[in-house]
């Protein structure tokens, strides 16, 4: 039986690369700019986070009392160590459920806040998983969204005198073969689906480090939707 190269990243290398050292700390700046732009709602809100995969970005969620229903959706969502397994027990109302972002098992109009970090850059079908999370949001809730600034002049660089090393030695023979596997949509591509989805909608782009609006020039696109 053939090894699914995603799957065998995902469950050998994918943590010790991305979420420990400098590799890490990048990583969570995704994390933390999303929070910036989250809502706290007044105590009813239903929250979704997509690609959630083994719970990583709880310990940076804010409002934690604010909401009835904080759903993490994954295609294969677990817990895969103690510390993330207590901050999720710890949460008021939080589960984890199984789903695709491209087919959100959920009712139209049900979340007040959607979120995602470094998600769509893997999806087979962003178009679709952008018009998806826009069903499932109500009017006058938002949608926030980080996304890398790849292939941007920063975000390359930084890849080449870091990720690909660090991938290097937790045994990935090709990283940048890799990468290309796993980051399948480039930026300005899902730039330009998220402008003709939410094209009714308030639509804003907050990059980082710089104000600069410009993706070549960033390492972080954080997508804020307020949905009309």
């Amino acid at each position: 039986m053939a090894v699914d190269p995603h799957r065998q990243f995902y469950e050998g290398c994918y943590s010790e690369v991305f979420h420990d050292g400098c590799q890490g700390w990048g990583s969570e700046l995704v994390d933390r700019q999303v929070e910036r732009f989250t809502i706290g709602g007044d105590g009813t809100s239903r929250i979704l986070e997509i690609g959630a995969g083994s719970g990583e970005h709880l310990k940076f969620v804010r409002y934690k009392p604010r909401w009835t229903e904080y759903v993490a959706l994954d295609l294969t969502p677990r817990i895969s160590n103690p510390e993330t397994a207590a901050t999720a027990e710890a949460l008021p109302n939080f589960r984890f459920v199984a789903g695709d972002a491209a087919n959100v098992p959920f009712d139209d109009n049900y979340f007040d806040l959607v979120i995602s970090t470094c998600v769509l850059a893997h999806v087979a079908e962003p178009e679709q998983v952008f018009m998806d999370l826009r069903r499932v949001t109500k009017s006058g809730g938002r949608i926030v969204i980080g996304m890398p600034c790849d292939p941007g002049f920063v975000n390359q660089l930084f890849k080449r005198l870091l990720t690909y090393r660090v991938m290097k030695r937790a045994g990935v023979p090709d990283p940048k073969l890799d990468y290309a596997r796993q980051h399948r949509n480039p930026i300005h591509n899902l730039l330009a689906f998220a402008n003709h989805v939410f094209r009714d909608d308030d639509l804003r782009v907050r990059y980082f480090p710089f104000r600069i609006p410009s993706w070549n020039l960033n390492v972080i696109a954080t997508l804020v939707v307020d949905v009309t």
